[in-house]
C-alpha cells in the first residue's frame, strides 16, 4: 500500500511537472521549458527505472496517455514558435537586404 502511494506520488509529480512545462511553453518562456525538460527527463528516468512503479497497469496507462497528450501539445507549441522565429528571421534578412541595396545605390 505504501509503495503504491509512493508510485502514485511519483507519477503525479511527473505529470504535474509536465503541466508546469506546458504552461511555460504556452507563455512563450522557452528558457524555462528547457530547464523543465532536464528535470522532467530525470523524473521519467526515476519513475520508469523501478519495476514496482509499473504494478498498476490501468493507472500507468492513463498517466502515460496524459503525458503523451502533454507532449503532443508541447510539440505543437514548439512548431508554432519555430515557424514564428523563422518568419521573423526572414523579415529581418529581407530588411537587411533592402538596407544594403539602398546603401549601395545611394553611394
Amino acid at each position: 500500500m505504501e509503495q503504491e502511494r509512493h508510485n502514485n506520488t511519483d507519477i503525479a509529480a511527473l505529470i504535474g511537472h509536465s503541466h508546469v512545462m506546458l504552461g511555460h511553453a504556452e507563455a512563450g518562456d522557452w528558457e524555462a521549458v528547457i530547464r523543465d525538460e532536464d528535470k522532467r527527463r530525470q523524473l521519467i528516468h526515476q519513475f520508469f527505472s523501478s519495476p514496482s512503479n509499473m504494478a498498476d497497469v490501468q493507472g500507468l496507462s492513463a498517466a502515460i496517455q496524459e503525458l503523451l497528450q502533454i507532449n503532443d501539445e508541447l510539440e505543437r507549441l514548439v512548431t508554432v514558435a519555430r515557424e514564428k522565429a523563422r518568419s521573423e528571421v526572414s523579415t529581418i534578412a529581407t530588411g537587411r537586404k533592402a538596407v544594403n541595396a539602398y546603401a549601395d545605390n545611394a553611394a
